[in-house]
């Protein structure tokens, strides 16, 4: 769920656009993430893009791997991502 995080950050701007925001209000955040992340990634990303992943699953150069359930992992030498996939399929967190 890394990249989600990581769309749901940059993406709020657009989630504002289907989130109803009430006018003179803070743009919706949390809530807003919370939509992209549960709706759209859970409910209609996720079932089409982890079962095509799950085909691929396997070491390409060294440098990305994808695993059995579809989570992807690239090279990270320095460990920034502790480790975790850039992009985790459901079950959530099973790295």
């Amino acid at each position: 769920m890394r990249i989600q995080r990581i769309l749901c950050s940059a993406g709020i701007a657009v989630t504002a656009l289907v989130t109803p925001v009430a006018v003179g209000t803070a743009p919706a955040s949390a809530q807003s993430c919370e939509f992209l992340q549960d709706c759209l990634f859970q409910n209609v990303i996720d079932p089409t893009v982890c079962p095509v992943f799950t085909e691929y699953d396997g070491s390409y150069a060294g440098v990305v791997t994808v695993g059995p359930n579809g989570d992807i992992y690239v090279i990270d030498p320095l460990d920034l991502n502790g480790g975790a996939p850039i992009y985790d399929c459901p079950p959530y967190g099973d790295y």
